[in-house]
């Protein structure tokens, strides 16, 4: 993939060269303004959201709002450690709160106690559901949309629930779907 990138900047880069000279500078000195903003921008924001986190956390409301997800969570993800199952839930209510420089860290967690109760396809379904993500509150989106210069930026929120619903529920029926079509494959071998 670094290859691949690398190879459309240079080519653009040398196209730029070719047939806009003058803008080729400026374009550049542009492009890594605006990155350096989008850095500090995109830092300041998980710095508000990982402070509202640790509040709830402080608060005990993640934990009361992981408990809602045990029961869930133990049925769909089969864990054999109560921490394993913690972890996961605490994962879901970081992803449903927007919050994915949160969830990530502990869904990661989650994938290693999973893989240590040699619990393979436990890790494979939440490493999709951690990256289709149902968002009650897209709080990413909106700090970025709000810091931007938008206008209205809670108009994302139903949109992007409908969708993340939907990509979530596709993502789970795929997985049972290639799961099951797995084991009938290893049927007719056997």
């Amino acid at each position: 993939m670094n290859a691949i990138f690398f190879i459309f900047c240079a080519l653009s880069l040398a196209l730029c060269l070719i047939f806009a000279p003058d803008k080729a500078l400026p374009a550049m000195l542009n492009g890594a303004n605006k990155s350096v903003l989008l850095i500090f921008t995109l830092a300041s924001l998980y710095c508000v959201w990982l402070g509202v986190f640790k509040m709830l956390e402080k608060a005990n409301i993640t934990n009361v709002l992981a408990r809602l997800f045990l029961k869930p969570v133990n049925k769909l993800f089969k864990c054999k450690k109560q921490s394993t199952a913690n972890l996961i839930s605490l994962n879901l209510v970081a992803n449903l709160m927007g919050l994915g420089g949160v969830a990530t860290p502990l869904g990661i967690s989650a994938c290693k106690q999973l893989e240590d109760e040699n619990n393979r396809d436990s890790a494979q379904l939440l490493v999709i559901i951690s990256a289709t993500s149902i968002q009650l509150l897209p709080t990413s989106v909106m700090s970025l949309i709000s810091a931007n210069g938008g206008n209205n930026p809670e108009k994302i929120i139903l949109p992007t629930l409908i969708c993340t619903i939907f990509s979530t529920t596709c993502g789970v029926i795929l997985f049972f779907w290639a799961k099951k079509i797995k084991k009938i494959r290893q049927k007719k071998i056997s």
